[in-house]
């Protein structure tokens, strides 16, 4: 189908915005921008099979200070999903598979009698009875197999599902790292090669990938995070899976996209495996990689189909109102929220709604905001072990306290121990997400309190089995 990507192009060329458009966008992006501390934005406008608006705000990296425009890749995240939803209706077309295909017929690792009856459909919905808490049974940030789509399905075959398929709505990434794994299997080539060939390239995808060196080719933007009340470029590898995120974009191409998928003409052309209208036919909820709302307060009762992506490092947004032929998606390089708010309020104010106040977010919502308060709290505890352990040590050489093991100061001491016993396994050999996983400043401060924490608690069980003697 790549021959039809040249067609796509053409046919969502830009259209030239209004200059009473760039005002009130710019005026708008950029308070918004200035108030969250956000690095670079850029933002796609799609109206009636046209991108209407493109443009880049800010930098695409703090250490560069290299401009952000409308071409720099940026970390999609969650957004990714409605183009893995694409490759699996791409293999239903060609006869490879069908949505109501059981996925152990793919997926024979899934062996467990809980698997038998979840169908493609239930991943493609989130109704497979996988929870968040599964994720992290697939490697993530790096670590060996972390991109390995046949170590995926073994791991994900121990998961306790926690409903019967179908049953319940459960937003988890483990359900599109699955249906990467079905597209590798169905289609016998590697998943990346396939979105390529099959997804981006018939769209017009021209700055979209899933290799990280490709993406760093085209200038892709720095992935940024409050580090210790500043925004830095981010280390962070927690970037998530094949299928539920991983694919870098542009916003021309993100344009592209939102007017073809607007555009009959273009889906019948670009993309058969899509009809005319084919959002009709979405399940409600979350169906296809879209949040699906029919009747959407926030656009007065009408459809809306949206997504967002959130990683350490990366905020984007892709909002669509079908029946108005209008989408608006927004690219961030700091994980600050603010990426569907933004995008929500544009679509609104093309039918002529006020924008709203720019808003900050949440320093709760902040991770950085909690790791201080963490190594705060660290460094209190640090701080009273000092001065209690230096005391007790004057107090010894006194004679004021005396080792006097026995009866219940043993029994509370060995409490205390084990309680910072359980702190250590917890965090540092309970499985589940692994540190890396974590934004960066909390992976440097939760350890810090938590041998802060687990030193009180030792420090504890040795002043209650020396205690002071009576005058």
């Amino acid at each position: 189908m790549g021959r039809f990507a040249a067609f796509v192009f053409l046919l969502v060329g830009v259209a030239d915005a209004t200059p009473a458009q760039i005002e009130w966008i710019d005026d708008y992006v950029e308070a918004d921008m200035e108030l969250n501390g956000i690095p670079g934005v850029s933002i796609a406008i799609a109206e009636e099979g046209k991108v209407s608006y493109l443009r880049g705000y800010g930098i695409r990296s703090v250490e560069s200070g290299a401009r952000m425009s409308a071409d720099t890749p940026v970390e999609l995240a969650s957004v990714s999903k409605s183009l893995t939803a694409l490759a699996v209706l791409d293999l239903e077309r060609a006869g490879a598979l069908g949505r109501d295909s059981v996925v152990t017929s793919f997926l024979p690792e899934l062996d467990g009698a809980d698997w038998r009856q979840v169908t493609v459909r239930d991943l493609l919905r989130h109704r497979s009875g996988l929870r968040r808490k599964h994720d992290f049974l697939v490697p993530c940030c790096g670590l060996a197999g972390h991109l390995d789509l046949d170590i995926a399905p073994v791991r994900l075959a121990k998961a306790d599902l926690a409903s019967e398929p179908g049953d319940e709505f459960s937003y988890a990434n483990s359900n599109y790292v699955l249906l990467a794994a079905i597209v590798e299997r169905a289609s016998g080539v590697l998943f990346p090669d396939f979105m390529r060939d099959s997804v981006f390239r018939p769209f017009g995808l021209r700055r979209t990938t899933l290799d990280p060196e490709q993406a760093r080719l085209w200038n892709s933007a720095d992935r940024h995070e409050w580090q210790w009340i500043r925004v830095r470029a981010s280390p962070s590898r927690a970037l998530g899976w094949y299928g539920s995120s991983l694919v870098k974009s542009a916003a021309r191409d993100m344009g592209a996209y939102m007017a073809a998928l607007l555009e009959p003409q273009s889906i019948r052309d670009a993309f058969p495996a899509l009809t005319t209208d084919w959002w009709m036919s979405l399940e409600p909820e979350y169906d296809q990689g879209w949040t699906v709302d029919a009747e959407a307060e926030w656009l007065g009762g009408d459809l809306a189909l949206e997504h967002t992506g959130d990683i350490w490092g990366s905020n984007t947004a892709v909002v669509l109102a079908p029946r108005r032929r209008a989408g608006v998606a927004v690219l961030a390089n700091l994980d600050a929220g603010r990426a569907g708010p933004l995008a929500r309020s544009i679509l609104l104010a093309l039918d002529g709604s006020p924008l709203p106040k720019p808003q900050p977010a949440s320093a709760a919502d902040r991770p950085d905001t909690w790791a201080v308060a963490f190594l705060a709290a660290a460094l209190s505890t640090f701080l009273a072990m000092g001065l209690h352990g230096s005391r007790m040590l004057r107090q010894f050489r006194r004679g004021i306290r005396t080792w006097d093991p026995r009866g219940m100061r043993i029994a509370r001491s060995a409490v205390l121990v084990a309680l910072g016993a359980w702190l250590i396994y917890r965090f540092f050999g309970n499985p589940g997400a692994p540190h890396a996983a974590l934004p960066t400043t909390v992976s440097q401060a939760l350890p810090a309190l938590v041998a802060g924490a687990t030193g009180l608690l030792f420090l504890g069980a040795v002043s209650g089995l020396a205690p002071k003697r009576r005058p």
